[in-house]
């Protein structure tokens, strides 16, 4: 990898941690996560396995039940939120590469 490329990368991590160091830190779930949370914890696997056949999102059934087996799930969900930001930054960074630059392109310079 270029001396460049990991200069970038590692800024945007600097900058993923600094804008989203919070979600790692917080111990409690989020907006839908409250559902969720409590589908887990109850075992309540019927009521959420209906939920998501109702509204048309049968996988994540599978994904939340998954992930509700685990003995540190908050702190899985946690990083797995953390790391969607991080990987949607490091892609748009890669596309800009492959593009030549949003700036550059449109302003013609």
């Amino acid at each position: 990898m270029p001396q460049s490329t990991v200069m970038d990368v590692l800024v945007l991590v600097a900058y993923a941690l600094a804008g989203h160091a919070l979600i790692l830190l917080n111990d409690g779930p989020y907006w839908d996560g409250w559902i969720i949370d409590s589908w887990q914890r109850n075992r309540n696997w019927a009521g959420m396995r209906r939920f998501y056949a109702e509204v048309g999102l049968a996988p994540l059934y599978y994904e939340h039940r998954w992930l509700g087996r685990l003995p540190q799930r908050l702190l899985v969900y946690r990083l797995v939120a953390f790391a969607s930001f991080l990987a949607s930054a490091l892609a748009q960074h890669r596309i800009e590469d492959f593009v030549g630059g949003v700036g550059e392109h449109f302003t013609g310079a």
